[in-house]
């Protein structure tokens, strides 16, 4: 064979730059096509795990907390606690902002942890173990999570309370600013369980000395490495920031932050109140007005502050005879830190009752008001009955018996021995002021009428009530006109004792001591068909919200889960 057959055969048996360059084209093309499903397949599982992680995540999270509050036994009003949240802004400003209901704060009862594990060990150890500071601590015998927290019997408070917060991972530094993805530096879930008088956790106020449970700083101040310490991250920490950020319209500065993770208190509107009525058996007034009512929940949220100046409203309905309608309103408003009474007419209103001025001091800043309530915001009640009392001097029995002698014989004068209390003095039919008396409120005192006793022997004993239609009281008995039946009102508080010829009351008593009977009785001035409503939060029913809020690590994707759940709070007392 010649060399030029043979150099023909070497060139026949090679590839051309050509042939490679389109080989591997078409080699890239190929694999494009097969690989990219195969990538985005590998995404989108990548990205559905992150979304089943938040999933999770967000139903044990709120499955945790609900188990928790459920027990509790008190819950602090967080409605005026705003907590902090340092953040940078995307001009690189380190900013300091306050949101509300990212913390919560109870107390639960004294607990302990059983093991729920079938294959516990009892030999090696009791099912029953000590809860200590964690949630829900595993069985330190078998270490099983198949566990539950139960009440110690009797119930009764612990002494240390529970927090829930949304705080920084690092809380020496603020949230970075990112425009995608998860930030370094992110807000997640706090769980801490904290003595409130350790005083490397929670300042004192120096006038009362009360721990100061409502400092916004608490986890970025003086004690936020002894917070950092007992303080536990529930549910991931990588990737993860539960705060919702609002830029301004320029895109510059931040506006507001949210946490995703909310505690709330329930709004609860138009409220109508049950009254609370007495024993017509006992009070023999089968027509007597309620002097209590209650709302449908107790546990009111009842801190004044900025966030929330006006936590409940109270209204009063009466019915106007002048024109046939419930047009007479009466209602709550807040005045300089008082819990006023107005009345309203048209558009405007009248203070006519200082609610705080009187709970904290007794005294009425207005002596007649036409309404008057007290409202107890933890066992949502408002009460319209009043304490007081009046004195029957000496010179009033022996004004009684002189008239009951005098009269003895008279056709015209009835021998009567009657006292009208002070307080009901002077009232008529057209007084706005229409004071009656709590039906078997009331306690009368007086001197021992018993016949055949020495003058060293007559002590103050408690008179008995008759009704006030049975007849004429004996010894040592009265009968009252608590003014439900008078619609003029000149009879009230007009109370009547035996006016028996021999039946006189003592003017003295052991000692040599000059007699008297002593009154105490309740008031009140709300009326028959007065309708009580109310507008406030509570404690009692809770809002818990739970954003968990998860980035993509490879594409910076946000994947962002929201749960909700009403917490009826089971153990918090009335």
């Amino acid at each position: 064979m010649s060399v030029f057959a043979l150099s023909s055969i070497r060139k026949k048996s090679g590839f051309t730059m050509i042939e490679i360059l389109v080989v591997i084209a078409i080699t890239v093309i190929l694999l494009g096509l097969i690989m990219y499903p195969v990538i985005r397949t590998f995404n989108l599982t990548r990205q559905a795990n992150v979304m089943v992680m938040a999933q999770d995540t967000a139903r044990n999270t709120l499955e945790q907390i609900t188990r928790e509050l459920g027990q509790a036994m008190f819950v602090y009003d967080n409605s005026n606690s705003p907590i902090n949240f340092p953040v940078t802004d995307p001009k690189g400003n380190n900013v300091v902002l306050q949101a509300l209901y990212g913390k919560i704060d109870f107390v639960l009862p004294k607990m302990f942890m059983h093991c729920n594990n079938p294959d516990h060990d009892e030999s090696k150890g009791s099912r029953d173990y000590e809860r200590g500071d964690e949630a829900f601590p595993p069985c330190p015998v078998c270490g099983s999570t198949n566990v539950e927290a139960r009440p110690k019997e009797p119930l009764s408070q612990d002494t240390k309370i529970v927090r829930y917060f949304v705080g920084l991972k690092d809380p020496t530094k603020p949230r970075d600013w990112v425009d995608e993805g998860a930030p370094e530096n992110g807000f997640v879930l706090y769980r801490a369980e904290f003595d409130p008088y350790d005083t490397d956790l929670v300042d004192r106020d120096n006038q009362t000395g009360e721990p100061i449970l409502d400092d916004p700083n608490f986890f970025y101040g003086p004690h936020r490495d002894a917070w950092r310490k007992i303080s536990h991250v529930v549910g991931p920490i990588k990737d993860v920031d539960d705060v919702i950020i609002t830029l301004d319209d320029a895109g510059d500065h931040i506006r507001a932050v949210a946490p995703s993770i909310r505690f709330q208190l329930t709004s609860v509107t138009n409220d109508s109140f049950e009254p609370a009525y007495i024993s017509d058996l006992a009070a023999e007034t089968p027509n007597a007005v309620p002097t209590v009512f209650r709302s449908s929940y107790g546990g009111w949220g009842s801190s004044i502050g900025s966030a929330n100046p006006e936590m409940f409203v109270i209204s009063v309905i009466r019915y106007n005879k002048a024109t046939g309608a419930n047009d007479i309103w009466y209602r709550t408003g807040w005045s300089n830190g008082h819990l006023m009474l107005y009345k309203y007419v048209g558009n405007s209103f009248t203070p006519i009752f200082d609610i705080t001025q009187y709970m904290t001091s007794g005294t009425f800043s207005n002596p007649t008001p036409e309404l008057a309530f007290t409202v107890d915001p933890v066992r949502g009640e408002v009460r319209f009955d009043f304490p007081d009392s009046d004195t029957i001097s000496v010179d009033d029995i022996r004004a009684m018996n002189q008239n009951v002698a005098a009269n003895w014989s008279s056709k015209t004068n009835p021998p009567e021995r009657k006292y009208q209390i002070t307080r009901f003095q002077g009232i008529s039919a057209n007084s706005l002021y229409r004071p009656r008396i709590v039906p078997g409120s009331e306690v009368v005192i007086g001197p021992d009428m018993t016949p055949g006793l020495r003058p060293d022997q007559i002590r103050m004993v408690r008179y008995e009530r008759v009704p006030l239609a049975l007849g004429n009281p004996g010894r040592n008995q009265y009968k009252i006109d608590y003014g439900f039946n008078d619609p003029t009102g000149e009879n009230t508080g007009v109370i009547t004792f035996s006016p028996a010829y021999d039946e006189a009351i003592p003017e003295t008593i052991a000692g040599g001591q000059d007699a008297r009977i002593e009154i105490s009785y309740k008031y009140q001035l709300n009326q028959d068909g007065d309708i009580v409503i109310g507008n406030y939060l509570t404690k009692t029913l809770l809002n818990v919200t739970v954003g968990i809020r998860i980035f993509d690590q490879d594409s910076g994707r946000l994947c962002a889960v929201e749960v909700s759940n009403k917490v009826r709070i089971r153990n918090l007392m009335r």
